[in-house]
């Protein structure tokens, strides 16, 4: 067959429309004479144009119509895994969600505090406070592959929803360090508040706003000009931020003021603030944004909150000590929580609130992340 033929193109474009997100492939593209690894996320059926991740992470969007062959790499496996940070022991557990066993133990720098794993699950991050660094996985063999030194004292990472720069709140200098993900170097240092702590993304890319512990603000950045556009006051010791899924409101947990500040992003203001358990820490949104779960670190409790009316319509127990680490899987159908005081991870049931298993995983778990690996 003539590869430049109108039946082959229309032959390579239907094999995109029955792809599912995050499929892996190669494609070869015109004149091309070696193929690339793609992960598929989406194809226009209008246009022909197809989004996908390439290898180093960034976002593609090519024409069905250059493409001249397609290959699918065999035996792909993909798991939904949660990476735990456990801070006195210096090591990762990596725990399948499907099982709820520990399949792997990583280790890792000194003090592991914060973590989080790229959108397109190929890399975790993992801020390691003692040595004043953050260190790369490689999901693939959950091997660390590189790294990188940053400024003193981060405390949390955040990825781009684009896979392409990780944002490192360094608590002891008042900045963030801004990581460019294919070359693994610090590109930009920027100046916040007092003790940046937790550090969150909007939805869209286009911001990161930081909680600053100490003068009890959030500051707001411009990620293309990696400026500080607005500076927030909020409550008493903010530690950590989630966004809603339409990225209309921000949800601030605030440490010394139990309660939760909640953040009107058109406007910068807040315009909410509701009282939870004793010493809040993290927090995390269901993927439908209905509902908030934060935890209270010194009440062994979760609190949930009713996003429209923001309420506390429900409170549960957990472990000892919940810490930063609460994360849904991305169905939404399971919630973990890290309890630092008896290292362990909670795996509860949003449908009814409830503890539905306990996984022992390394000394004093702080930070976990969850993510989709395709191995």
């Amino acid at each position: 067959m003539d590869y430049n033929s109108k039946d082959h193109h229309s032959c390579i474009c239907r094999v995109f429309k029955k792809l599912q997100p995050q499929q892996s492939l190669t494609i070869l593209f015109k004149g091309a004479s070696t193929p690339v690894l793609i992960s598929f996320i989406s194809f226009n059926r209008s246009t022909g144009c197809v989004k996908a991740y390439g290898a180093d992470g960034r976002t593609i969007i090519f024409s069905c119509n250059d493409v001249t062959a397609v290959g699918f790499p065999p035996s792909i496996t993909c798991n939904v895994l949660s990476y735990v940070a456990n801070n006195s022991d210096g090591t990762i557990s990596v725990i399948n969600t499907s099982t709820n066993i520990v399949i792997d133990t990583i280790t890792i720098g000194n003090l592991p505090t914060g973590i989080a794993i790229a959108p397109n699950g190929t890399r975790v991050y993992v801020s390691t406070a003692g040595n004043d660094s953050v260190s790369v996985i490689d999901t693939a063999n959950n091997m660390v592959i590189d790294t990188i030194m940053v400024g003193d004292g981060p405390v949390e990472v955040a990825v781009n929803p684009s896979s392409t720069r990780v944002y490192v709140s360094n608590n002891n200098v008042d900045s963030v360090s801004v990581i460019d993900t294919t070359t693994n170097m610090v590109i930009a240092t920027i100046m916040v508040g007092d003790g940046p702590q937790g550090i969150t993304f909007t939805p869209d890319g286009t911001l990161a706003y930081v909680a600053n512990a100490n003068d009890d603000t959030v500051s707001v950045i411009n990620t293309s000009t990696n400026v500080v556009v607005d500076s927030i006051m909020v409550g008493d010791g903010p530690q950590f931020i989630a966004f809603t899924p339409d990225g209309t409101r921000a949800y601030v947990t605030n440490l010394i003021g139990n309660t939760v500040s909640v953040i009107d992003t058109t406007t910068n203001m807040v315009v909410d603030t509701i009282t939870v358990g004793n010493r809040p820490i993290g927090i995390a949104i269901t993927p439908d944004g209905t509902r908030a779960y934060v935890t209270n670190n010194m009440n062994d409790s979760v609190s949930v909150i009713n996003t429209s009316t923001n309420m506390v319509i429900d409170t549960f127990m957990v472990g000892d000590g919940p810490q930063e680490g609460i994360s849904f899987t991305p169905d939404g159908t399971r919630l973990y929580v890290s309890n630092g005081n008896v290292n362990t991870v909670s795996v509860i049931n949003p449908d009814t609130n409830m503890v539905i298993d306990t996984i022992t995983v390394g000394n004093r778990p702080f930070d976990l992340t969850i993510g989709t690996v395709c191995q």
